[in-house]
């Protein structure tokens, strides 16, 4: 692949992770982003996923549902999240630590979309793995938190779940950082291209551009920090890294377009 699919730059061409060498990496020089040659096949990445979901080691080749209870509550607090008894879908839920942290912050309506992962049993919460089963159900808010570089044609997904939020809704969405410190020094080593079930790696711009193309209005950055497990010294430099922008992680809120 000679240009990147997202904003037509020209691409380098890298063996694919470590556990998958043939899944041939492509990274476009202009926007950052980084994406398969040739997408994985369902059958491939439902192979991968099996091993993912056994994986549960946060520094592991794949490191799925990594995403911790104080991590999901930082997360929370940095949007400035308030249930006032709103409807909220979590969608990619993992394990449950985002449906467990918005249960702490009161939301009493939350249906959780989880197609790989087994229920954790959390009470009143609608856990499915059938996105079709919410049939015309409105939500206040959706969460993918971790999700959209798992996603095989994101754009398709980010419109089919915009159906899904009220005409005031807002979409919270985060994902790798492609453009991150870590990411510009490691290169196809970095740590988010090793993991073989991350189909697409997005940049501020490529992560907004994709939901402006998708029907969103006002993607906005959120570059208030959220804690993760560092302590001390390094805590606080990960908060600066996410004040100006260079972290690993993209944090951003969208609103429905009403369309």
């Amino acid at each position: 692949m000679s240009k990147c699919i997202w904003c037509g730059g020209q691409t380098v061409i890298n063996n694919g992770p470590a556990t998958r060498l043939d899944w041939q990496w492509w990274r476009c020089k202009s926007c950052g982003m980084f994406g398969f040659v040739n997408c994985p096949s369902l059958e491939d990445l439902s192979a991968v996923y099996e091993t993912a979901w056994k994986d549960s080691a946060s520094s592991g080749s794949y490191a799925a549902g990594s995403t911790d209870e104080k991590i999901a509550r930082s997360l929370l607090a940095a949007i400035d999240f308030k249930s006032n008894g709103s409807n909220c879908l979590d969608y990619g839920g993992g394990r449950g630590a985002v449906a467990r942290a918005l249960i702490e912050k009161g939301c009493e309506n939350l249906t959780v979309y989880e197609p790989f992962g087994l229920n954790p049993g959390l009470s009143a919460v609608n856990w499915i793995s059938d996105l079709n089963s919410l049939g015309q159900e409105k939500f206040e808010w959706i969460f993918m938190i971790e999700v959209v570089e798992h996603l095989r044609d994101p754009q398709a997904e980010l419109m089919k779940i915009r159906q899904h939020l009220t005409p005031t809704g807002k979409l919270v969405i985060t994902t790798p950082n492609a453009r991150g410190w870590r990411a510009r020094s490691d290169g196809f080593n970095w740590r988010e291209a090793q993991n073989p079930t991350h189909i697409n790696l997005f940049t501020a711009q490529s992560l907004k551009s994709i939901l402006l193309a998708a029907d969103y209005i006002d993607p906005r950055r959120v570059y208030r920090p959220v804690s993760y497990k560092s302590k001390g010294l390094k805590a606080f430099a990960l908060a600066i890294t996410q004040i100006i922008g260079i972290d690993g992680g993209l944090r951003f809120i969208a609103l429905n377009s009403g369309n």
